[in-house]
C-alpha cells in the first residue's frame, strides 16, 4: 500500500498536472531486481498493481526479505517457487486478501456533475460589498487582488483567488471553505429577519437529521441553484406572498430532493463502512498469523522448565491452539479464522521471531493480545452499525422550516446564508 500513501501526498487540492507518474527504483543485479525481472509479463501496469492483484504483490515485500536472508545455494531455488507461487495467483485470481471492489454497488447511479453553487469570485463580492463586512476589507497595498481583512484586531492578508494564494503561499491566507476564517466571517454577518410573509426568494431548511438547505423563487417555485441565481431573483424578482398550496407545494418539493441526497448519502457511507470492515478483517488475520508464529518461535527455543509443552506443528492448529488464550483470540478466530494461511518456517517474521529473545517475544505477544482486542471491538462496532435498527437508508426528514425574504440587505443576505449545505 505504500504507492498508494505516496501518491495520496502528490494527488491533492491544488494539483496543476493531468498526469503524475509513481515511480519505484531498485538497483539492478539485486535480490529485489531479480525477483521483479521474473514476474509475468502481465504484471506490467500500475492500473494492476493497484487494483485486484494489489493484495498479491503485497507479499514482494517477504518474498525480498526472505530470498536476501537465505544462502546462496538455496537463494535462486526459493525465488523461483515464491514467484511461480505470485505468478499462479495472478493468473488464476485467488486472492483472500483485501478486495473493495466487491463492495461496489452497481446499481447505484452515478452522482449527476453539477456546478458549484457559488465560485470564490461571487463569494468574494457578496463578502466584501456586505454591510457588515465592508468595512473590515482594505486593499492589500502590495498584491493586486488581495485584501488585509481586520480581523480579531489584527490584520491578515487575504485572498479568494486560488492562484494567487499559489504564488504567494507564505504571504496570503485563502478564503474558501473549509479552511476555517471563512466560516468565522459568515457568521458575523448578521441574517435579515425572519418571520415575513412575502419575498423574492424562499428558503427552506432542515437541522435534522443533516442540515440542508434550499432555495426557490416565490414567483414560480423553481429552485435557486446558484449564487448568481439568487442575487438576480433577489434583486429583480417580483415580491410574492405566500399561500398555504404553494408552502406544501415548496416542502413536498424540497423534502423529496432531501430525501434522494440523504439516501445517497446513506448508501456511500454504508459502502465506506464495508470497506471498514474489510480493512479491520485483514489487520485482525494479519496479527493472527504474527501470533501463531511467535508461538511456534516459543515451541522451538522451549527449555525443560517450561509448563507448557506447545508441538512445533506448522499446520492450521497452530490457529486452533491461540483459542486457549480465549479473548481476543477466540473472538478473533471466529470472526476471521476461515481460510487463514498457514505458517511456514521460511515466513521472514517467523525467522525474526526465532531469533529472538523468549522476553521479547513475550512481549510482542502481549502487544499483539491489546491491538488485536482494539481491531476486534472496532470489527464488531462496525458490523452492528449496519444491522437493521441501527442505521440504513432514511426515508423520510424533519419538516423544513420555510422563510421568504425579499432585497432588503441582499448583500448581508448573501453573504450569511449562502453555504453548502443546500439540496437544490
Amino acid at each position: 500500500m505504500r504507492v498508494e500513501q505516496r501518491i495520496g501526498r502528490i494527488d491533492r487540492i491544488g494539483q496543476v498536472y493531468p498526469d503524475v507518474w509513481i515511480r519505484n527504483y531498485f538497483y539492478e543485479d539485486t535480490v529485489e531486481a531479480d525477483v521483479y525481472h521474473r514476474l509475468d509479463d502481465r504484471i506490467t501496469s500500475f492500473e494492476s498493481v493497484v487494483g485486484e492483484l494489489q493484495p498479491i504483490l503485497s507479499q514482494l515485500a517477504r518474498v525480498i526479505e526472505a530470498a536476501a536472508m537465505a544462502n546462496d545455494k538455496k537463494r535462486g531455488e526459493l525465488i523461483a517457487q515464491e514467484v511461480e507461487e505470485i505468478n499462479r495467483r495472478v493468473r488464476s485470481a485467488e486472492t483472500s486478501a483485501l478486495n473493495l471492489d466487491k463492495f461496489v454497488d452497481d446499481t447505484v447511479e452515478a452522482a449527476a456533475e453539477l456546478p458549484s453553487p457559488v465560485t470564490l469570485p461571487e463569494l468574494e463580492r457578496a463578502i466584501v460589498e456586505s454591510g457588515a463586512m465592508r468595512g473590515r476589507f482594505d486593499p492589500h497595498p502590495e498584491i493586486a487582488g488581495a485584501h488585509l481583512l481586520d480581523w480579531h484586531g489584527a490584520y491578515q492578508a487575504v485572498t479568494f483567488n486560488p492562484e494567487l494564494f499559489d504564488q504567494h503561499p507564505s504571504t496570503l491566507r485563502l478564503l474558501t471553505y473549509g479552511g476555517g476564517l471563512l466560516e468565522e466571517v459568515l457568521q458575523a454577518v448578521e441574517p435579515p429577519g425572519d418571520g415575513v410573509a412575502g419575498g423574492q426568494v424562499v428558503r427552506c431548511a432542515q437541522a435534522v437529521p443533516w442540515p440542508l438547505v434550499g432555495f426557490y423563487g416565490s414567483a414560480d417555485g423553481c429552485p435557486v441553484r446558484s449564487l448568481s441565481e439568487l442575487r438576480a431573483v433577489v434583486e429583480k424578482g417580483p415580491r410574492v406572498e405566500l399561500k398555504d398550496d404553494q408552502r406544501q407545494c415548496l416542502i413536498a418539493q424540497f423534502s423529496s430532493t432531501a430525501e434522494k441526497l440523504m439516501a445517497r448519502e446513506t448508501n456511500a457511507a454504508d459502502s465506506r463502512r464495508k470497506a471498514h470492515i474489510s480493512s479491520l478483517t485483514e489487520e485482525i488475520r494479519q496479527l493472527l498469523t504474527q501470533a501463531a508464529c511467535i508461538e511456534l518461535a516459543q515451541a522451538a527455543n522451549r527449555d525443560m522448565f517450561d509448563e507448557e509443552d506447545m508441538p512445533l506443528d506448522f499446520s492450521d492448529q497452530a490457529y486452533e491452539r491461540l483459542k486457549r488464550h480465549k479473548y481476543p483470540f477466540a473472538g478473533a478466530l471466529k470472526q476471521v479464522g476461515a481460510g487463514l494461511p498457514r505458517p511456514r518456517p521460511e515466513d521472514p517474521f517467523y525467522i525474526r521471531m526465532n531469533a529472538s529473545k523468549r522476553d521479547v517475544l513475550t512481549r510482542r505477544f502481549d502487544a499483539i493480545r491489546t491491538k488485536l482486542g482494539e481491531r476486534l471491538r472496532q470489527l464488531v462496532e462496525a458490523k452492528q452499525a449496519g444491522e437493521p435498527g441501527m442505521g440504513g437508508v432514511i426515508t423520510s426528514v424533519a419538516t423544513p422550516v420555510i422563510t421568504c425574504f425579499s432585497s432588503s440587505r441582499h448583500n448581508d443576505m448573501l453573504a450569511r446564508w449562502m453555504n453548502r449545505s443546500r439540496c437544490s
